[in-house]
């Protein structure tokens, strides 16, 4: 629609991983709550959800939930910077990405 109706540009690239494309460490972290979670049914208020978290995993290394309040809310860089590593450590891996390209001469 962009470029051969609109005539806006002359190129479209769509750029996009496959699924079960990353391998973060988070990942599992995701994957424990989202069992919890359908296990349990729906959240009603948010303190529900804070048990279902601090519940998924306690063993090992439980959850350390940290509850912040509406200006820290605001200000989001501030409050993730001291967890945030200046390096990717371990770097994101990809298992294959997609391409679609839509071009003017191309019909």
């Amino acid at each position: 629609m962009l470029v051969h109706c609109l005539k806006i540009f002359d190129k479209v690239e769509y750029i996009f991983p496959m699924r079960g494309h990353s391998y973060l460490s988070n990942d599992q972290d995701f994957s424990l709550i989202e069992k919890k979670k359908r296990k349990l049914g729906k959240a009603e208020i948010p303190d529900d959800w804070d048990k279902r978290i601090l519940n998924s995993r306690l063993h090992s290394s439980p959850f350390n939930l940290v509850k912040v309040n509406v200006s820290q809310i605001y200000d989001i860089k501030a409050v993730t910077d001291p967890f945030s590593l200046k390096n990717a450590k371990p770097p994101v891996k990809i298992k294959a990405v997609r391409m679609i390209r839509i071009e003017k001469n191309s019909p």
